[in-house]
C-alpha cells in the first residue's frame, strides 16, 4: 500500500517492519495535578511496565494487565491517555506560551487540553471547534476531566469557520486525512483521485482560515496523521506560493530526543516550495510510534491578512 512512498521512507523495510508490531500505549500527566513521584510511585503499585519518552518527561508509555483508563489519576484529570505522535503539536504549542488557542478540529480533546492545563490567565480562553455533533461528548467530557478553563465549545465546518473580530494566538489545524499513519491500529481504505481531491481541497481551506484568525506574530501548526504528500507538503507549499502565504512564514521544528525527518521537496511530478525542508515527518519505525507530518507557520507582525 505504500510502495508510492518508498523513495523518500527512510529504511523502508524496518518501516513495513514495524507495521506488523503492537502500538504501544502512551499517555502524560499533568504536573499541576500530581508530582511525577507519586504518578512513578501509583504505575508500580497498578503494576505497570513504563517508561518515560525521551523527548517528553510529562509522557510515559505503559503496559499493564487494567487499562489506566478505569484508573482513579485518571478519573481526576492527572493522566490523560494520548498516542506519543499526537502529543507531538501540544508540545511545541506549550513552548509557544499562548494566551488564545482555536482548535479548529477538536475533538476528542487532546490537543485542547494540552495546551489548556497551561492557560494560566484570567483572559485566557480555548475554542474548541468540532463540526460533528456527536463527538463533543466526548470532548467535552474530557476538557472537564481534565479541568481545563475557559473553553468556547463551536460547531462549524473548521473549512468555514467564522472570522474572529478578535483574533488568536495559536490555531491547531489537525485537519481530516487519509490517516495513513494510523495503520498500525486502524484498517486503512486507499482514496481514489475524486476522494483525494475532495479531502486536499478541505485541508487547504481549513489552514486559509485558520491563518485568518491569527494574530499578526501568532502560530499556526498544522498537522496530518498521513504520509501522503499531497495532504502535507502539497498543501503548505500551495499556502506559502499564495497571497495570504507571503504574509507567513515556516518556522523549523526541533524536537530534542525524538527522531523525525525533514519535509520532502518533490513527489511524482509535483515540486513544492523549497521552504517545506522546514516540516517534519515521523514516522513509525523512528520512535515505535505512528506516523505524522507538522508544519509550523508564523504570521508576520506586519502582513495584510
Amino acid at each position: 500500500m505504500f510502495q508510492d512512498y518508498k523513495s523518500f521512507i527512510p529504511d523502508y523495510s524496518q518501516f513495513l517492519s514495524i507495521l506488523n508490531e503492537r502500538l504501544p500505549t502512551t499517555a502524560w500527566f499533568n504536573p499541576d495535578q500530581v508530582s511525577r513521584d507519586h504518578l512513578e510511585l501509583f504505575l508500580k503499585h497498578f503494576k505497570s511496565e513504563y517508561r518515560f519518552l525521551d523527548w517528553n518527561n510529562e509522557a510515559f508509555s505503559y503496559k499493564s494487565k487494567v487499562s489506566l483508563g478505569v484508573s482513579l489519576p485518571y478519573a481526576l484529570g492527572q493522566i490523560h491517555i494520548q498516542e506519543e505522535v499526537s502529543m507531538i503539536p501540544g508540545y511545541i504549542a506549550k513552548g509557544l506560551k499562548p494566551q488564545t488557542v482555536l482548535d479548529m478540529c477538536s475533538s476528542p480533546g487532546n490537543k485542547a487540553a494540552q495546551i489548556g492545563i497551561e492557560l494560566k490567565g484570567d483572559n485566557s480562553y480555548i475554542i474548541a471547534n468540532e463540526p460533528k455533533l456527536p463527538r463533543h461528548s466526548q470532548l467535552k467530557s474530557n476538557l472537564l476531566r481534565m479541568k481545563i478553563p475557559n473553553v468556547i465549545y463551536t460547531k462549524y465546518d473548521g473549512a468555514s469557520f467564522p472570522v474572529l473580530k478578535d483574533k488568536v494566538d495559536l490555531v491547531y489545524a489537525d485537519v481530516p486525512c487519509s490517516c495513513e499513519g494510523t495503520s498500525r491500529k486502524n484498517k486503512i481504505k486507499k482514496l481514489n483521485q475524486k476522494e483525494l481531491n475532495k479531502l486536499t481541497m478541505t485541508q487547504k481551506a481549513i489552514l486559509k482560515r485558520g491563518f485568518e484568525n491569527l494574530k499578526p506574530g501568532g502560530h499556526i501548526i498544522y498537522s496530518t496523521c498521513t504520509y501522503n504528500p499531497l495532504e502535507n507538503e502539497s498543501i503548505i507549499s500551495d499556502f506559502l506560493n499564495s497571497e495570504m502565504g507571503s504574509d507567513g512564514e515556516l518556522i523549523p521544528v526541533n524536537i530534542d530526543g525524538l527522531s523525525y525527518s525533514c519535509g520532502i521537496h518533490n513527489f511524482n511530478s509535483h515540486e513544492f516550495n523549497k521552504e517545506v525542508e522546514k516540516t517534519i515527518r515521523v514516522w513509525p519505525h523512528q520512535n515505535n510510534s505512528g506516523g505524522f507530518f507538522i508544519a509550523l507557520i508564523q504570521k508576520r507582525a506586519h502582513g495584510n491578512h
